[in-house]
């Protein structure tokens, strides 16, 4: 099995405590924080564009 192999079939094995993790968060709701983490990705994406 190559490294990428490897590190597919532990990705799998993580995927389902993942959606219900994602699950969980969607139960509580918005967070007072969303806005500014929104903000945050918004402008770390549009440093990473403007480094093309």
């Amino acid at each position: 099995m190559t490294d990428q192999q490897e590190l597919h079939r532990q990705a799998i094995e993580h995927l389902g405590r993942l959606k219900e993790i994602i699950d969980a968060l969607k139960e509580l709701g918005p967070c007072p924080r969303d806005g500014g983490n929104a903000f945050a990705n918004i402008r770390g994406r549009l440093c990473a564009l403007s480094r093309r």
